[in-house]
């Protein structure tokens, strides 16, 4: 219970990555127990900075690709936690859509491809699409191109899928 045997030390960089290996390394004077890191950025911070303390991450785009964790199935070290997207779930996900919708000949996805977290799985649906027997679409997402993207793939009579919804 917070305040009786637990003690939160909230450290925020503000959207400015380039505080966080000094908020990383403050984790020592603070004689801390883990660290949550929220994203990446923050826990490749205090991966670097941190030895042996344990950390618990989330929203992490792939533990593997960004050196946090060796292997999913056996992620050694002091990092653990949650991550939504990998490469080989990216794969897995196509798979399942694709077994779920079989007639389906066409799947479309939104996005943002200047992130990590959809760079890596767009890639892979790219290449793993025609495998499947089905063609591939990436829609860039944003406040108005989402919109066009639905409307598109709706001509197209794609199974749209984005990171909130699928629709036939």
């Amino acid at each position: 219970m917070e305040g009786r045997n637990l003690k939160f030390e909230w450290r925020f960089a503000e959207g400015r990555n380039e505080r966080l290996p000094q908020l990383a390394s403050e984790r020592g004077s603070l004689k801390v127990d883990v660290i949550f890191a929220i994203n990446t950025q923050a826990a490749q911070a205090a991966k670097s900075a941190s030895g042996t303390l344990p950390i618990v991450i989330a929203r992490v785009s792939d533990p593997v690709r960004s050196g946090l964790v060796a292997s999913l199935a056996r992620p050694g070290g002091n990092v653990t936690g949650l991550s939504a997207i990998t490469e080989e779930l990216s794969a897995k996900r196509l798979q399942l859509l694709k077994e779920a919708l079989p007639k389906a000949a066409r799947v479309a996805v939104s996005g943002i491809p200047a992130i990590l977290a959809w760079r890596l799985p767009y890639r892979r649906w790219r290449l793993q699409a025609p495998s499947l027997g089905c063609g591939f679409k990436f829609y860039r997402r944003g406040a108005l191109t989402i919109c066009r993207g639905y409307s598109r793939a709706s001509r197209m009579a794609a199974r749209m899928w984005s990171s909130c919804s699928m629709t036939r």
